[in-house]
């Protein structure tokens, strides 16, 4: 929020804000980043995106979850287990897009704590990448910022 009162639309780096919002049996949105391998100049930008499925069941809240779980820093095994319990669920499940939040000349302008290759579009969906291999269980956390840092200040 900005000084005056009014809210901010900014959207200044990936993976900032609300990335999921559920209400049970009814709907599920979250945010998603479009990367357009046709346009290698280009970042990823956020979408909006929802679930469809023909099935009948309350597919979109274990859909949830299993996003809710893909973001906490467990162990790798128990995140692939859980993937694995998740599957057959998710395979129902076709992605819509909803919303292009921010328009096609979208790009971040903060990266996180000394990962400034982000600002790149080439650093930028490797991050969004590794960030989705940390969900799937592939690497961990410490992982994902290996080689998207800038290099340090030489010594004097």
């Amino acid at each position: 929020m900005q000084p005056d009162g009014i809210i901010s639309r900014k959207h200044m780096y990936l993976f900032q804000g609300v990335t999921a919002v559920c209400v049970p049996q009814f709907n599920f949105v979250f945010q998603g980043y479009l990367i357009e391998d046709h346009k290698p100049d280009k970042f990823p930008r956020p979408w909006l995106l929802g679930l469809h499925s023909e099935w009948s069941g309350d597919l979109k809240t274990a859909a949830f979850l299993s996003q809710l779980l893909d973001h906490l820093d467990l162990d790798a095994e128990v995140k692939r287990t859980q993937r694995r319990m998740f599957l057959p669920i998710v395979s129902e499940l076709r992605t819509e897009p909803l919303l292009d939040l921010f328009g096609e000349n979208w790009q971040p302008t903060l990266s996180a704590s000394q990962i400034d290759k982000v600002l790149t579009p080439v650093g930028a969906r490797e991050y969004v990448q590794r960030v989705h291999r940390f969900f799937a269980g592939d690497i961990q956390p410490a992982e994902i910022p290996i080689g998207l840092e800038h290099p340090p200040a030489p010594l004097s």
